[in-house]
């Protein structure tokens, strides 16, 4: 029985280490994809407005391009916007 307990807490003592880095590599292979996915999209855009204004430019909020919004403004005056504002 000592064995058996022994070998289960060997096995978990690797594999737990191994299982959270999988996850930690997986959430930045996301992250990564959703960089890229943004990238392209301002390329696209800037694309398009140089065909349709001659002057290349990208929107003010980036995830416009990807229709994901927050309509949050930060500024010097309100600072970060807490519940009241």
């Amino acid at each position: 029985m000592m064995i058996v307990i022994l070998l289960i807490g060997i096995m978990s003592a690797v594999a737990v280490p191994r299982f959270a880095r999988r996850i930690e590599l997986a959430e930045l292979r996301t992250e990564k994809e959703f960089v890229n996915q943004i990238w392209e999209e301002l390329e696209l855009h800037a694309e398009e407005q140089f065909e349709s204004t001659g002057t290349e430019s990208w929107p003010e909020n980036p995830l416009t391009v990807l229709g994901r919004t927050r309509n949050v403004i930060i500024t010097y005056e309100l600072g970060i916007p807490d519940e009241d504002n």
